[in-house]
């Protein structure tokens, strides 16, 4: 990663530089580049062998750069400080925490290996102020779109290269560090549109065409891509047109639509201009003048026989044909052409039925080899129901019938007929067949009136129309397919070579057509050669237009590195310094978009953008075309790096560097640099560094990538780089030859008061295998529970949530009957926080959690509560419904007999010792854990029984040891037949079913039962109820069956009668059921179509509704 240096060249050895200043802060350079943070004060430098004090060799002051890139820092003033010797260096006690580190003497010039003398300092430094130093962090920032470079003045620029309507996306990251922190971005706008052109499509229009423009935007360097606030408009004496919004990449709109009335009274010219960019802005004046066709007379005077008096005929028919030229479309050879054909009715008779036409027929007369019958897209439908075509006419002629309704008036569309012509001028006329009044007066003329309209200005007996072909292209506007009339050619640096295509837009002819769309394109691809302009004609079917290209690339290629002298690093064998190279690319910092090559990959190899010294040496390092170079020197002078370690939590913006840990859950990240006496700093990976947590009690550490993770640990306390020893971060190659550095770190971490809640989410739970764990019950108590609240109260004011932290251990007082998990961390895997165990006999257990944060310990108690039945019972229904059983009866006189039948079903009543619990509900007597005892009783279906003989029967549920029971007497005593009422449809079409309701009574009972639970639900069969017979003189209407089921044989004027008597009672009357038999009719019988009471029905007033 690229190191951050002053600017100032070093010379060809490593120059004398003392201590310097503090930095003066340095003002943002630019919006989107964070400001440049201060340096803390170089390190002391190693200081010489004993000997006399010597003069320093004279400092110049630095000379800066052209440009100050953007990963260098701003020159520091220097300093001159007398040398002293070792012995006379200021103590440094390890637990203070100093407001700046202690001075020391300069560094003499380098000497040989043998003669260096490494420093003399303590294995650890002072301690850093309890500031985080966050300032201390270079930042990076680069566009990831690589549309926008920085400048000489720190500011992101496109410098002399085409950028527009595109946005750059500026990533900041910490040096040497791949993670971006934040992003910006920043829209490229368009340029506002300086010039437009237009050209005519439409050569010739009538009154009702449209007049078609195509205009082009384009801004002072020929992108068709613009800013435009308004579209143009097309004016000419009497009026303007309205222009669309141009397409976005091409730049083309058009304007569109019909001249003013006016202006056709006669043939001849109308000029057009072009308004633009406003209305009152004139820029393309008399740019084109269209052609005008007369409108005719008969137009004029609003349409077929206007004025009434124009057709002399009393009836007739006629057409009316395009009077404008007619155009074929491009991909075909004939036109639609549309004729309306009217009709003139008889309108001076004084009776509406011999003013109207009710029946007529037509012909339609044209050049059988030039036109061709398409279809009909109207027939006038709403005057007449009934159209036909006429059939055996001759090629070129189309004939239509009418009739079943009337219509009359001086001019009556009738039909609208499309015909397929070909080129030219074609004469079209309507033959007047016949017709007929509604008196039914009829007449054949067979006449071809005078009654037809077209180009003409009069009515004649064929009328004419133009039909000419289409010029599909008449001009053309070419752009680049993405509106950008630039390329930017970074070939140089050894980039992909651009391309663009240019497409173009044309427009025809037709005044029914639009502007047609990338009909022809080119592609361009430039050469080394190719530079600024660069005319591209594109071309289509006789029509070309040329596109102007810019083609931009690099002028002025400077290469430059951050430090040209690569030293060995004392603490290293066989290491040595890095560089950051930097491609300026006029006046750009291009370098992430080129790759360079070394003359002495032994000496100074090159890894991306960074130059690594390997042995010494000299190397000439190259720009990847050989235009630029810089010579690098690798020597074997020692130099000694410092440390620099900064923990960062949070950066969302330059000035918006946070180390915040004011909790456990708080992580940060350790970012670590060397920085050497002149100046360099270059960005150390994770894979280089050791970090030794000191505190392990607070915080931890784990490599992540190319940085390093820190986190506070569990139950830490606050702590502070100022007053305790927490992370000491050293070089792993270096041992203790360089100092460690412990990185600034506060932690403000809050301390545990108190215990806030301690909640269980259920409170009453039951063990496997229990009656209350019982799938057949129909709501059961669970089995386990977790903790659904568990909060302690934190110094800061906030709860902290302690759900799932192992921190929490959990004790059971009856451990045999209620079981925990160990401590809360192993709910998860153990589906479970605390359950009831199989076979355990507590009633309750209290449940103890045991909170133990550092030294910090707190107990809280919850009971849990185990649920057990308190009462099962058994119930027994008369079945169908007819209150409870005690005693079961036979019904009526079936015989055999029928018993009564009998519904059983059970209900249980949990309870536990929490206060307020209770939980009842139903026990599913079909449910395999449930046994059922059955004692003088057949099973009908499931929970439903009847008797098997008289005495005394028994239904007992057993459930998980627990047992219910319910006896009912039969007897073979009957319920009489007490009642029955019959009921019927009042029409039978073809089948109708009589319904019976019956009512079985005595032993101090009464069951009243529907037709359908007779029928299905009591074990007997209607015949056991009912019996029906038809009425002897309804015999051949209706039939009956002994189940009740009427089946009509007859449509009958009035009713018929079913009788229906009670099984049981002799004595008890027939009941007379009445009802229509309304038969559907059969082929050739009348029917007046009612479909229920009588067939024939009336009131005051019939209203037939009859088929045949």
């Amino acid at each position: 990663f690229p190191p951050y240096t002053n600017p100032a060249t070093p010379p060809a050895t490593p120059p004398y530089k003392p201590p310097a200043s503090p930095p003066q802060p340095t003002p943002s350079l630019s919006p989107f580049l964070p400001p440049s943070p201060s340096l803390p004060p170089p390190l002391p430098p190693p200081l010489p062998s004993p000997s006399p004090p010597t003069a320093p060799p004279p400092v110049l002051p630095p000379t800066p750069p052209p440009s100050l890139p953007p990963s260098r820092w701003p020159s520091m003033p220097p300093s001159t400080l007398p040398s002293l010797p070792p012995s006379s260096l200021p103590s440094m006690p390890p637990s203070v925490c100093p407001l700046t580190p202690p001075s020391a003497p300069p560094l003499s010039p380098p000497s040989t290996p043998s003669t260096l003398s490494l420093p003399l300092a303590p294995p650890l430094l002072p301690p850093l102020p309890c500031d985080a130093k966050l300032d201390d962090l270079p930042l990076v920032t680069r566009d990831e779109n690589q549309y926008a470079f920085m400048n000489s003045t720190g500011g992101f620029s496109t410098g002399g290269f085409g950028v527009i309507d595109q946005t750059s996306e500026l990533a900041t990251r910490v040096l040497g560090d791949s993670t971006v922190w934040y992003r910006r971005t920043f829209k490229w706008p368009l340029n506002r549109a300086t010039r437009i052109r237009a050209v005519l499509g439409t050569g010739t229009v009538a009154r009702v065409q449209q007049v078609r423009v195509m205009y082009q935007l384009l801004d002072q360097f020929n992108n068709t891509r613009v800013m435009n606030d308004s579209p143009p408009s097309v004016h000419y004496k009497g009026g303007s047109i309205p222009c669309s919004q141009p397409s976005l990449d091409s730049g083309i709109g058009e304007c569109f639509g019909e001249l003013s009335r006016t202006v056709f009274s006669t043939s001849g010219q109308v000029a057009l201009s072009l308004h633009w960019p406003d209305l009152d802005t004139v820029v393309l004046p008399s740019f084109a003048s269209v052609n005008v066709q007369q409108e005719p007379q008969w137009s004029r005077a609003g349409g077929w026989n206007m004025p009434q008096t124009a057709i002399g005929e009393n009836v007739a028919f006629g057409i009316s044909l395009p009077y404008e030229d007619v155009f074929i479309p491009a991909s075909s050879t004939r036109a639609r052409v549309a004729v309306k054909v009217h009709l003139k009715t008889h309108m001076a008779e004084d009776s509406d039925a011999e003013r109207q036409v009710a029946v007529g027929k037509l012909k339609l007369v044209f050049p059988p080899n030039e036109c061709l019958m398409s279809h009909e897209t109207y027939r006038n439908t709403g005057d007449f129901a009934t159209w036909e075509v006429m059939s055996q006419l001759p090629v070129g002629a189309y004939g239509l019938l009418f009739r079943n309704g009337a219509a009359s008036g001086y001019s009556v569309l009738m039909a609208t007929i499309e015909l397929l012509c070909t080129a030219g001028m074609h004469l079209i006329g309507v033959e007047t067949t016949s017709y007929a009044d509604s008196n039914g007066l009829s007449f054949d003329p067979n006449m071809h009136y005078a009654t037809s309209v077209g180009r003409e200005e009069n009515y004649r007996t064929q009328a004419r129309v133009y039909v000419k072909a289409t010029a599909e292209h008449t001009h053309g506007f070419a752009y680049p397919s993405d509106g950008r009339a630039y390329l930017n050619n970074f070939a140089r640096l050894g980039q992909a070579v651009p391309s663009t295509t240019i497409q173009l837009d044309s427009v025809g002819d037709s005044p029914d057509v639009g502007r047609s769309v990338n009909i022809a394109s080119y592609s361009f691809t430039p050469l080394e050669t190719d530079r600024g302009s660069v005319l591209l004609t594109v071309k289509h079917n006789g029509i070309s237009d040329v596109a102007t290209i810019n083609v931009r690339h690099p002028m002025a290629i400077q290469l430059d590195a951050d430090d040209t002298f690569l030293s060995a690093v004392g603490c290293a064998n066989s290491m040595y310094q890095s560089t950051q190279l930097q491609l300026r690319v006029d006046g750009l910092d291009m370098t992430e978009l080129s790759s360079f090559r070394s003359s002495h990959p032994m000496v100074a190899e090159v890894i991306g953008s960074k130059v690594i010294g390997r042995q010494a040496g000299h190397a000439v390092i190259w720009s990847y075309d050989y235009t630029a170079a810089i010579n690098i020197t690798v020597d074997d002078s020692i130099v000694v790096p410092e440390l620099m370690a900064r923990i960062l939590t949070s950066l969302s913006g330059p000035d918006a560097r946070e180390q915040t840990f004011d909790s456990e859950d708080d992580v940060g990240y350790l970012y670590t640099l060397t920085r050497y006496a002149n100046g360099d700093l270059y960005a150390v990976s994770a894979s280089e560094l050791h970090v030794a947590v000191i505190s392990t009690d607070k915080v931890s550490s784990a490599r992540q990538g190319s940085r390093f993770l820190i986190s506070v640990v569990q139950d830490a306390l606050s702590g502070s780089s100022c007053t305790d020893e927490l992370l000491r971060v050293s070089l792993q190659t270096c041992n203790n030859s360089i100092v460690a550095v412990e990185p600034p770190l506060e932690l403000q971490l809050p301390t545990p008061i108190g215990v806030r809640a301690f909640m269980l989410s259920q409170t009453t739970i039951a063990p496997p295998g229990s009656f209350a764990r019982s799938a057949a019950l129909s709501s059961r108590a669970p089995e386990k529970g977790a903790v659904s609240q568990v909060l302690i109260m934190m110094s800061e004011g906030a709860d902290k949530d302690m759900r799932g932290d192992g921190r929490v251990s959990l004790n059971s007082s009856e451990p045999d009957c209620v079981a925990v998990v160990a401590n809360l961390s192993l709910s998860s895997s153990a589906g479970f926080t605390y359950r009831a165990v199989h076979g355990g006999r507590c009633t309750s257990a209290i449940v103890t959690a045991t909170f133990t944060l550092g030294t910090w310990v707190r107990q809280a108690t919850a009971t849990v509560y185990i649920a057990r039945p308190v009462s099962v019972d058994v119930s027994a229904s008369i079945y169908p419904s007819c209150g409870m059983a005690t005693t079961l009866y036979t019904l009526g006189c079936a015989d055999p007999p029928t018993r009564q039948r009998v519904s059983y079903t059970s209900s249980y009543m949990l309870k536990s010792d929490e206060a307020g619990y209770s939980q009842a509900g139903s026990i599913s007597l079909a449910h395999p854990e449930v046994s059922i005892y059955r004692s003088n009783l057949l099973v009908v279906s499931g929970v439903i029984h009847e008797g098997v003989k008289a005495g005394s029967s028994l239904f007992e549920v057993r459930l998980c040891g627990e047992r219910a029971n319910a006896t009912v007497a039969i007897s073979d005593q009957p319920l009489s037949l007490s009642s029955i009422i019959p009921s019927v449809d009042s029409t039978v079409i073809t089948s109708t079913r009589i319904r019976i309701q019956a009512t079985f009574s005595g032993q101090g009972l009464s069951c009243s039962y529907d037709d359908l639970q007779v029928r299905t639900a009591l074990g007997m069969s209607i015949q056991d109820v009912a019996l029906f017979e038809i009425e002897s003189a309804f015999s051949s209407i209706l039939s009956v069956s002994d189940g009740g089921d009427v089946q009509a044989l007859a449509s009958h004027w009035a009713k018929a009668a079913v009788l229906v008597r009670n099984k049981c009672s002799s004595r008890e009357a027939s009941q007379q059921l009445t009802l229509f038999s309304n038969t559907k009719a059969a082929p050739g019988e009348l029917d007046l179509g009612e479909t229920t009471l009588a067939p024939l029905q009336a009131s005051e007033t019939l209203s037939v509704k009859l088929w045949f």
